[in-house]
């Protein structure tokens, strides 16, 4: 299992693999905890820093780091977090797979 600070690794390794021409960060003080993993949200650097609008990203949805087995789910960014959340949470009791 998982330390937080593992998945933190994970994530942040994950951020660093995706295309962007923007510096990613996370926004570690909104991660959530919850029985499979942790959620973590992501913003570019220059918002995070400055927090201004015109640096904002769009359709950034958070993502999973599974706390048994460091995978990594991504949320979609047309519904709330929760609802992508209670999805992934279903799937996990089920052993179904993902359907967006």
């Amino acid at each position: 299992m998982l330390t937080k600070i593992d998945a933190i690794k994970i994530a942040e390794t994950y951020l660093q693999n995706k295309r962007s021409k923007y510096d990613l960060v996370l926004v570690l003080d909104k991660t959530k905890e919850f029985e499979h993993g942790w959620v973590f949200f992501w913003q570019s650097k220059a918002f995070y820093e400055t927090l201004n609008p015109l640096h904002a990203l769009g359709g950034n949805g958070p993502f999973i780091v599974n706390k048994f087995d460091g995978s990594v789910f991504r949320f979609g960014s047309a519904h709330r977090p929760e609802y992508y959340l209670e999805k992934y949470i279903k799937i996990m009791k089920e052993n179904k797979p993902f359907d967006s």
